[in-house]
């Protein structure tokens, strides 16, 4: 199951539920558009997402970056590394 959760010009922020591969949900947020006050921007939505997401009872926000770049970004909004891999890649959990 995926689910759009936002979207704006600048991205789309989507959540797919693969409760066979992790208790949680995996978080994809396309940005096409960075700058700091985006970011700023972005990361006031994602605190009301977490909220929302707890709420509900999703407690497992996971992400896989594909780049460092990638791993970069997502660590400024609260994923760290988990230790384990996935086809190759860092399988981030938001603490």
């Amino acid at each position: 199951m995926s689910l759009k959760l936002l979207e704006t010009e600048d991205g789309c922020l989507t959540i797919e539920n693969n409760a066979d591969f992790v208790d949680g949900v995996f978080i994809h947020w396309e940005i096409y558009n960075w700058s700091p006050s985006k970011v700023k921007m972005y990361k006031e939505y994602w605190v009301e997402i977490v909220a929302a997401l707890h709420r509900r009872n999703v407690k497992g926000l996971y992400a896989i970056p594909p780049t460092e770049f990638e791993e970069k970004l997502i660590k400024m909004f609260g994923f760290k590394y988990t230790g384990l891999t996935y086809r190759g890649y860092k399988l981030m959990r938001h603490e």
